[in-house]
């Protein structure tokens, strides 16, 4: 999109509220992408959506304290989004090139989303946003997890096998968009 530091060209996007939701993420990202660089740690937080108007916001930054890792406090209250919103999506970044390793836990940078990452927003039941350190930007939207009723109302149920062992997240497509965020 013209202005936004790299290539040109049309949304990925299928409706305008994923749209608008892409263009909040990469707004948010490119502010914390520069510094999550220069740091080597992840930074990421939460997209709110207002109930009453709609209106996109983020709950606070945070960076994480270990590298390869942030909360971005999807396990606190209404998974940090202000009362009077909805949590739409999360959004964090990897800072470090491929060919770098973390001597201390022996992983490697990658721009795209971990299997972690997947699950994370899987289990919550929201979309997912990384920015990679070439300035890559991705969406993932998670497969809806099964429902089942309890006492009139819908719980959620991570799918197991007779064991209990999680069964793993069901493969879908990740979105790369055709703009690169700035790096610095």
């Amino acid at each position: 999109m013209p202005g936004d530091g790299g290539q040109t060209g049309q949304n990925k996007s299928t409706t305008v509220t994923v749209s608008r939701m892409d263009e909040k993420a990469r707004d948010l990202l490119q502010a914390v992408l520069p510094a999550s660089i220069a740091s080597g740690f992840e930074k990421g937080a939460v997209i709110c959506r207002g109930n009453s108007n709609g209106a996109l916001s983020s709950s606070d930054v945070r960076t994480g304290t270990v590298k390869h890792t942030v909360d971005v406090g999807l396990g606190e209250w209404n998974c940090g989004c202000p009362a009077g919103t909805t949590p739409v999506a999360y959004y964090h970044t990897h800072p470090t090139p491929p060919e770098s390793i973390d001597p201390a836990s022996g992983m490697r940078g990658s721009p795209d989303f971990s299997d972690d990452d997947k699950f994370i927003a899987y289990d919550a039941g929201i979309v997912a946003y990384v920015a990679g350190h070439d300035g890559t930007m991705r969406r993932y939207n998670p497969p809806p997890v099964p429902t089942v009723m309890v006492e009139g109302r819908p719980v959620r149920t991570i799918p197991t096998d007779e064991e209990g062992r999680i069964l793993p997240v069901p493969d879908v497509p990740v979105v790369t968009f055709n703009w690169t965020l700035k790096t610095k």
